[in-house]
């Protein structure tokens, strides 16, 4: 049975045109003829094969047929295939890795009404319309259909190899890489123009056959000779002798052997070490493989040797410890030890009866010598002044003099500069250690923020007996006092001067006029005195006249206040400030000059002054109180 592609599916055809033949295919009938369904009454009916026959030609039935599928009776119908060799319907074909196409277009030939069909698969499902067909690498198959006149009259079976690649792989063992080669089947590899190279070793050719085609993925490996020369160290190693866990590099032997190889070490003797296999934290390494690139480095050890030093107090106890009296130690080759010190109250070890070695390398025994100490009792007196100290024999008496400080009341002594620590007496003998001491002071006066002006008296300095203003407080120098800093002093020691009480210094006793007699009608005040305090002369109704001198800087609140007598003042150049209702009331002033120097003028300073036409206020007052000339 032939069968026939429709649409590229295969189809068999199971009967003739006709069922009778090409010449009984007419109607017996004219009448019904014409539909061919009842040919017994087409008496003038005519075959097909009749009227083709009619038209010229000539052949048989079957040549008819084929002149029916497009086929020219009586020519060669075939294919022919220019170089596939067909055996059984089929062929076998390899080509090169580098043909990715084959046309059977080129590769076949047709002949007569033959036609063909190429197919992937066996039933012409997946055709090339251009017979041109992809090829992978490896085994191809393709299936030709031949038909004549629409039937497949053969089928032949074509498998084509392309020739896939395969890698060559050079394994060298070593870092000297050798470049892969990509290898079509069936051809040979090619022997690499360089040998490689690897470190401890002679290269001794490829385990490889090079003649041999290659037919998969290959790995060729290369042979090596060991080296007998290859370079390898041992190191000496000594025990530090600051730590027991390190180790330093004492001496190197340079040696060589055979590649990949056991080396083992010489074991060598070294005065006061002995050789450990274990040390702590050590890298110990006495035999080892012999590395291809000369890094075997061998390692021996050593831990230094200990030896004992004895110290004997000789009376003394070591005071640590259940107060030993001898002192044993042990010392590593090489190392130093510090001498202990056995106590006695108030003596020091003087040496020992025989030098101690800088470094020890054997085990000795040494006793101690004393000496009487001496110990230092320091004075803190604070305020910027030096620190007294008292060295001296222990035992001895001890003499201090009570300390002095402008400004300030010595109140004994402390443990520490701080007003809350503990009182202490100074001891009669000096004890068996350093003492410090700070005195304790009372301050009299209140300062300013800078330190040199006195701003007012403590609670302490209010109740002084004696009250003396010194040149310097704290080793700041002391350049003024303020108007109203004495103004609650209750009743303490005055220096008193023709009628007049001052406050000074031990330089200057006359330096702070704080009060003038009621009655005095006109007095002098002291060339040394340069601070005319609050009040000083209030209400001296009987003062006429008075000269204050060049020293004076500042003139207090109310100083001659209701002075109502007072008929001329001459204020001095220098004076800086005139304290608040200073001259008020002073009703018989008619003028006053006011010199450079002032620069600020209190509230009411000249208040009620009456009598007085003019006034001549210079640029350097920078300040004026209230109601200053009301």
């Amino acid at each position: 049975m032939k069968k026939k592609l429709f649409n590229g599916i295969l189809l068999g055809t199971a009967a003739m045109l006709c069922a009778g033949g090409f010449a009984a295919c007419k109607g017996a009938d004219g009448k019904d003829g014409v539909n061919g369904t009842n040919g017994a009454d087409g008496k003038d009916g005519k075959s097909a094969y009749e009227i083709w026959l009619e038209q010229g030609n000539t052949g048989s039935e079957e040549d008819f047929l084929d002149w029916l599928k497009g086929i020219t009776p009586g020519e060669e119908n075939k294919l022919f295939f220019k170089t596939l060799e067909i055996k059984d319907n089929s062929a076998d074909l390899t080509v090169s890795n580098a043909t990715k196409e084959f046309s059977f277009k080129d590769e076949i030939e047709v002949s007569g009404s033959s036609k063909y069909i190429v197919s992937y698969d066996q039933y012409g499902v997946y055709q090339f319309a251009t017979k041109v067909v992809p090829l992978e690498a490896g085994d191809n198959q393709f299936y030709i259909f031949e038909t004549l006149g629409g039937e497949i009259v053969k089928t032949y079976t074509i498998n084509i190899r392309r020739r896939p690649m395969y890698t060559v792989y050079f394994q060298t063992g070593s870092s000297s890489a050798v470049q892969s080669q990509r290898v079509e089947e069936g051809f040979t590899a090619t022997a690499p123009e360089s040998a490689p190279e690897r470190l401890g070793y002679t290269f001794a050719g490829w385990n490889f056959d090079f003649t041999q085609k290659i037919t998969q993925n290959t790995q060729i490996a290369a042979n090596w000779t060991a080296n007998t020369n290859t370079a390898y160290k041992v190191e000496y190693y000594l025990q530090d002798l600051e730590s027991d866990y390190n180790y330093s590099l004492y001496e190197t032997e340079n040696l060589t052997g055979t590649t990949d190889t056991t080396a083992n070490a010489e074991i060598k003797s070294f005065a006061h070490f002995t050789h450990t296999e274990n040390p702590y934290y050590g890298y110990s390494r006495e035999s080892g493989n012999i590395a291809p690139d000369g890094s075997l480095v061998l390692r021996v050890y050593y831990t230094r040797d200990s030896y004992t030093v004895t110290f004997d107090g000789n009376g003394g106890v070591y005071p640590y410890y259940g107060n030993e009296t001898q002192k044993t130690y042990t010392v590593k080759y090489g190392g130093k030890v510090t001498a202990p010190e056995f106590t006695r109250t108030g003596y020091t070890q003087n040496g020992w009866d025989q030098p101690l070695p800088e470094t020890i390398s054997e085990n000795i025994t040494l006793s101690a010598a004393r000496k009487i100490n001496q110990y230092t009792l320091t004075l803190v007196l604070g305020g910027g002044q030096e620190n007294k100290t008292i060295t001296q024999d222990y035992g001895s008496a001890i003499e201090v003099e009570t300390p002095e400080r402008e400004g300030y009341d010595f109140n004994g002594w402390r443990e520490s500069d701080n007003s809350w620590a503990s009182v202490v007496t100074i001891p009669e003998t000096m004890p068996a250690k350093n003492i410090t001491v700070y005195a304790n002071w009372n301050a009299i006066f209140y300062l300013s923020e800078s330190g040199d002006t006195i701003t007012g008296l403590t609670d302490y300095g209010k109740n002084a007996t004696k009250l003396i203003i010194p040149e310097k407080i704290d080793g700041v120098k002391i350049v003024d006092i303020d108007s109203a800093a004495f103004t609650n002093y209750n009743g303490g020691a005055y220096n008193e001067k023709d009628n007049l009480k001052y406050i000074g210094s031990k330089a200057n006793p006359y330096l702070f006029l704080v009060e003038a007699s009621k009655n005095l009608e006109s007095f002098e005040i002291d060339s040394g005195c340069k601070y005319i305090g609050d009040q000083a002369f209030s209400e001296c109704s009987n003062l006429t006249s008075i000269e204050i001198p060049n020293g004076i800087t500042s003139i207090g609140g109310y100083a001659f206040y209701q002075c109502s007598n007072l008929t001329r003042i001459e204020i001095p150049n220098g004076v800086i400030s005139i304290g608040n209702v200073a001259f008020s009331g002073c009703s018989s002033l008619t003028s006053i000059t006011i010199p450079d120097s002032v620069t600020s003028i209190g509230r009411y300073a000249f208040s009620g002054c009456s009598g007085l036409t003019s006034i001549e206020i210079p640029n350097s007052v920078t300040s004026i109180g209230n109601f200053a000339f009301v």
